[in-house]
C-alpha cells in the first residue's frame, strides 16, 4: 500500500454487439453473459459501460456498433489474466466475434470514506 492506494491493474475489454451476420447481440444476451462469464469470474466487482464504437474489421470495411465495456479492477498475476482470456475466448466463441480489444494498465487504488 502506498499513501492510501494500492498497486493494481485496470483492464479494459471493448465487446462488440454486432454479429458477423449483422444482426444485433441483444441487451437479454449480454446479461446472460455477464451472469454466466463474468459473475462467477470476478466476484470482487466490475464495471460495465454502453457505448458507441467505431472500427474497421478485417476486410477494411467501417463499423459503427453498440460496444459494452468491461472494467475489471484486479491484482497482478496471471490467475487474472487466465480468468479474463477466458471471458474473452468465451464472448467469441458465443458470438462468433473477429476480436475484443483489451487494454490493461498499473493503477492506484484507494477507496476514501
Amino acid at each position: 500500500m502506498e499513501g492510501g492506494h494500492t498497486r493494481m491493474v485496470r483492464t479494459q475489454l471493448y465487446f462488440g454487439n454486432l454479429g458477423p451476420g449483422l444482426e444485433w447481440i441483444s441487451e437479454n444476451e449480454w446479461d446472460q453473459f455477464v451472469k454466466e462469464q463474468v459473475e462467477p469470474a470476478f466476484p470482487a466487482g466490475f464495471t460495465v459501460l454502453r457505448g458507441d464504437g467505431h472500427w474497421l474489421d478485417q476486410s477494411g470495411r467501417a463499423v459503427n456498433e453498440a460496444v459494452h465495456v468491461l472494467i475489471i479492477i484486479h491484482p497482478t498475476g496471471q490467475p487474472y489474466f487466465d480468468l479474463i482470456n477466458e471471458v474473452i475466448a468465451t464472448y467469441k466463441l458465443r458470438y462468433h466475434q473477429e476480436a475484443v480489444m483489451q487494454i490493461s494498465e498499473k493503477v492506484k487504488v484507494g477507496f476514501h470514506p
